[in-house]
């Protein structure tokens, strides 16, 4: 799932989304609250306009409070790029 952060949550610059790839902790599984956490990739922009490189090396731990809003994002195979599905 990929979700958009706050402002200012994210400690890289240009980073404004995130994908949620896990639970942080064996708690945060089944709790329940704004101070669950997850292990996150950082999606940047990439060279090309409206496109988006996904960092699975580039990991961070954010709290649901930091997260805005999910965002549907689809990948293309031939660009291997992420796009924001409208």
């Amino acid at each position: 799932m990929f979700v958009r952060l706050n402002p200012g949550a994210a400690k890289f610059e240009g980073i404004t989304m995130v994908m949620i790839m896990s639970p942080a902790t064996r708690e945060d599984f089944a709790a329940d609250g704004d101070e669950r956490r997850f292990i996150c990739a950082l999606v940047g922009p990439s060279i090309m306009t409206d496109a988006y490189d996904l960092f699975v090396s580039k990991q961070d731990t954010f709290r649901v409070k930091d997260m805005a809003a999910e965002v549907l994002m689809e990948y293309d195979m031939a660009t291997r790029y992420y796009y924001i599905d409208l």
